[in-house]
């Protein structure tokens, strides 16, 4: 056999077509694949696919590594991670890679919790959700930045700003003169031409410049990754209505929406959605060659936010993410006592205080499995019937919240917490029972539990639900 990279892709399960010149790693997400490699296989073969694969990479949607299990041939591994999206990047060969990571939840609720969690745009533009999950997330992140430039245009139109200019003049001054490149003008027997620096009004400036960037992008990953030609047509249209600013990579900082001039605040809602678009999709290119783009979306941070976002509307006293300092003792070496020698940091995702009648309740969102049938079923699979996989930290951590909590009563003003709820949040396919235990701490009740969120039923109703379940286990009596 001759080994090639395209060789091992195969048996990775990449679908190959020589005919449209592509190749798509499909994947679901946190799915594993393994190719076994022979040990014929020359090394080199493997960096050339290490080297397919960086793009999908560096993007986070998988990880790639060679294991050898004792006994057994050198495998090649690939994991998805909680990363989905799509890469697509360019091949020594002149093919292009297609690597794809789907949600498991669908593309239709994975776009409802992205909005929940303020990671994509609230906007109800009448798009159909495509299950394809490039096509989603571009239908849903271009046609909002599309419709807040449609509303720019509509409500106050494209605007000039002042801008200092540097401009070389013919005999005559404005602004301020720069003499050194003058005086060099003159030794060349040039005098009449006069560089000068002064303010102007342009259209060329950098809101525009930064909208317009962001409006090639879009074009640029429409035409490689989903290939749509309504798309394409919809941003080339508004890109001929920025043609008076040049095309150029924005430096950074990027335009800040809420530090606008006046004459520019009406573009707030556009700059926000173009901001949206460059942190979601990336476009590389080299020597005027689309090399590699991508779009993706970390559905671990999606379900967090999103979480915790549907909590503060239930509860707006809910703290997100409230940081916990956590002294660390060192007694003195004469015994006097002891004195702080380091501090850590405790994050809980969401921290409820207690009442009259309710435990304080802390919670932390896991992206994870815990609950399955059996050892075959594909990971993230949550069923509502089987043994529990649970990591023993997760349990620490829940209990070490509880502690804290029960320790820092004086902070909260409240002597009188006997008591504190921390729940696990684990999403799950499926209906399933809360699990939980109780630890006795002296006169004091930890309530630990287990709690599986139904990601594949609407999350505002389901969230709600658990919310209910857990106030009425927080209760004192």
């Amino acid at each position: 056999m001759t080994w090639s990279y395209s060789v091992v892709l195969a048996r990775l399960g990449v679908q190959m077509t020589h005919e449209s010149g592509q190749c798509v790693l499909d994947l679901a997400e946190h799915e594993t694949r393994t190719a076994e490699i022979d040990p014929e296989c020359p090394h080199s073969v493997l960096e050339e696919v290490f080297e397919v694969l960086s793009g999908a990479m560096e993007a986070g949607l998988i990880s790639a590594e060679t294991r050898r299990p004792p006994g057994e041939r050198t495998c090649l591994v690939i994991e998805a991670t909680s990363i989905v999206g799509v890469v697509s990047s360019l091949l020594p060969d002149g093919m292009r890679l297609f690597a794809r990571v789907r949600p498991k939840v669908g593309t239709a609720r994975m776009l409802e919790l992205a909005v929940l969690a303020k990671m994509m745009p609230d906007w109800n533009g009448g798009v159909f959700v495509s299950e394809s999950v490039e096509d989603a997330l571009l239908e849903w992140t271009i046609g909002a930045f599309d419709h807040a430039l449609h509303v720019l245009l509509a409500r106050g139109g494209l605007r000039n700003t002042h801008e200092r200019v540097n401009a070389t003049l013919v005999n005559k001054v404005t602004g301020r003169l720069l003499v050194v490149p003058w005086l060099r003008n003159v030794s060349r027997g040039r005098p009449h031409l006069v560089p000068c620096e002064f303010p102007s009004l342009e259209f060329d400036n950098p809101v525009n410049r930064f909208l317009r960037w962001a409006i090639y992008v879009g074009i640029t990953v429409a035409r490689t990754v989903t290939r749509s030609d309504r798309l394409v047509e919809r941003l080339e249209k508004r890109d001929r209505q920025f043609a008076g600013a040049r095309l150029v990579r924005p430096p950074s900082p990027w335009p800040d929406p809420h530090a606008l001039p006046a004459n520019l605040r009406h573009y707030a809602q556009a700059v926000t959605l173009a901001r949206l678009v460059l942190n979601n999709i990336r476009v590389g290119v080299n020597a005027g060659r689309v090399e590699g783009t991508s779009i993706s979306l970390d559905m671990n941070k999606v379900y967090e936010r999103a979480f915790c976002n549907c909590i503060q509307t239930l509860h707006p006293e809910a703290y997100k993410q409230d940081e916990w300092s956590v002294p660390l003792l060192r007694q003195s070496r004469d015994g006097s006592g002891a004195e702080v020698a380091k501090t850590m940091t405790m994050i809980p995702d969401i921290w409820i205080d207690g009442d009259q009648e309710r435990f304080p309740i802390v919670m932390d969102t896991k992206w994870k499995q815990v609950f399955r049938k059996s050892e075959a079923v594909v990971a993230n699979e949550l069923s509502a019937t089987g043994p529990v996989r649970l990591r023993p930290e997760d349990l620490y951590q829940a209990t070490a919240y509880a502690l804290e909590t029960l320790h820092r009563r004086p902070s909260y003003g409240n002597e009188d917490i006997t008591g504190c709820l921390a729940a696990l949040i684990y999403p799950t396919t499926a209906v399933v029972s809360d699990l939980g235990r109780e630890i006795r701490v002296g006169n004091a009740r930890i309530i630990i539990q287990l709690v599986g969120w139904n990601v594949t039923v609407p999350a505002e109703n389901e969230v709600r639900e658990i919310w209910s379940r857990l106030t009425r286990l927080a209760l004192r009596s």
